[in-house]
């Protein structure tokens, strides 16, 4: 894959080849009004397999009362699925989920 492109309208993520062939077209969920999801062009920074999900909150959105950063290990309910593909917009990523009914909605 050299080009993604995610489709906020659509609510679909599509994956080019070198040549600008769509080798891949996945439904997505794009990010809540509290944590939008960026607009613009941005680069894949780094690639995540199983990765650890560390929630800072003075970096992060802000999760209820919580102030203490929280580190979930990876496996199956961890919050952003088994792969985390950075932006270079710190904090933002392109990831899975471990509750598929979320797909296609517009939350974070």
């Amino acid at each position: 894959v050299a080009r993604i492109v995610a489709d906020k309208t659509k609510k679909e993520v599509y994956a080019y080849d070198a040549g600008g062939k769509l080798v891949a077209a996945y439904p997505t969920t794009i990010g809540s009004a509290d944590t939008p999801s960026p607009t613009g062009i941005h680069a894949v920074s780094r690639i995540a397999l199983d990765p650890n999900y560390t929630y800072n909150p003075n970096i992060n959105f802000k999760q209820g009362q919580n102030d203490k950063i929280l580190t979930v290990p990876p496996g199956p309910n961890g919050p952003v699925g088994s792969v985390w593909i950075a932006l270079d917009k710190p904090t933002y990523g392109i990831h899975g989920t471990p509750d598929p009914s979320k797909i296609g909605k517009t939350e974070s």
